[in-house]
């Protein structure tokens, strides 16, 4: 048997609820941001969720806060949740920065541009392209790093000229190494050739070139401290300086 409810009991049932509703959809006055972040990246997440915050707390769109967020382009991934009465937390895994951009910022795994200060910055290899995007030079100095791998040195420095034209400057640990140079084409394929030449005449004498010109089909010119040297890669040749 069906049971009506009377219309003032229905009407305070409404009542109530509009009530309980109102006392729960309270504006957001507190904001808890966490995760491994700096000064700049939390005031960028606030200024982000700024917008949202006088909806209430039961009418905020946890998706569209998120989605704003995430515009910010380094974070990697993120937590929302209601705080109860009136806050709301937010976790942010952000993109590791794993090189210096330009005269500021940084690059993360994706090539994306991060603002402010990364751990660790002096260790960062720095980039400074006239041309290439800063996805373009990641895959770039990704491509290099690979080719360099047989090197017990790694990439300082990836410079781009306004003619399109690659130098790398090498270090080994804390010391500064050589600058190879790369020109627009066949980066890999001539990176691979300074490996040859380093195994072959270089590992020993590091210290004593001054740059490698790879610009060659077949081979590596030095400049020493001193006098320039050529060597091929299509055989073993003595050093000469």
């Amino acid at each position: 048997m069906v049971k009506w409810i009377s219309p003032l009991i229905g009407l305070l049932i409404l009542l109530g609820g509009g009530l309980l509703w109102g006392h729960l959809n309270q504006p957001v006055a507190l904001v808890r941001v966490s995760g491994e972040l700096n000064a700049y990246e939390r005031e960028a997440i606030r200024d982000a969720v700024s917008p949202w915050l006088d909806q209430g707390l039961l009418r905020l769109r946890l998706d569209a806060v998120k989605a704003d967020i995430y515009k910010l382009s380094w974070p990697r991934e993120v937590t929302l949740r209601r705080l109860w009465p009136a806050g709301l937390a937010i976790d942010v895994d952000r993109e590791q920065a794993v090189a210096r951009w330009g005269a500021g910022g940084y690059l993360s795994t994706r090539g994306a541009v991060m603002p402010g200060q990364a751990a660790g910055a002096s260790t960062l290899p720095a980039f400074h392209c006239a041309l290439a995007s800063p996805q373009e030079a990641m895959e770039v100095y990704r491509l290099l790093r690979d080719a360099l791998a047989p090197v017990p040195a790694e990439i300082a420095v990836l410079r781009e000229s306004q003619l399109g034209e690659w130098v790398v400057e090498l270090r080994r640990g804390n010391e500064p190494g050589p600058r190879v140079i790369l020109g627009r084409d066949h980066l890999v394929a001539r990176m691979e050739r300074f490996v040859v030449v380093y195994g072959q005449v270089l590992q020993k004498q590091l210290d004593a070139v001054r740059y490698a010109d790879a610009r060659y089909a077949n081979g590596v010119a030095v400049r020493w401290d001193e006098p320039l040297v050529a060597f091929s890669t299509e055989g073993n040749y003595g050093v000469g300086r």
